[in-house]
């Protein structure tokens, strides 16, 4: 399904990480969302800082095709999905 979106325009990107404060990955993923109003729509941002099951849910609903995050919190994310 690649090639009929070669732009990558109907991904939809979590970055998830430590947020509300100046930190260089969540400053980043917001100047892209500022500046391309196609990845407003599409990326969002969601912090470590919120219960495991919380942060699960919120990820569900937005149900991301890419995940972008730090190695520590990819695996706990694949442990949550193991024990559902």
């Amino acid at each position: 399904a690649r090639w009929l979106d070669p732009l990558g325009l109907t991904e939809r990107i979590a970055f998830v990480g430590a947020t509300g404060g100046h930190f260089a990955s969540y400053a980043s993923v917001q100047r892209l969302r500022a500046i391309n109003p196609v990845l407003a729509n599409t990326m969002r941002s969601f912090s470590i800082q919120v219960p495991t099951s919380t942060l699960v849910a919120q990820l569900n609903a937005f149900s991301p095709s890419v995940v972008v995050t730090y190695p520590t919190v990819a695996a706990l994310l694949a442990d949550e999905i193991k024990a559902d």
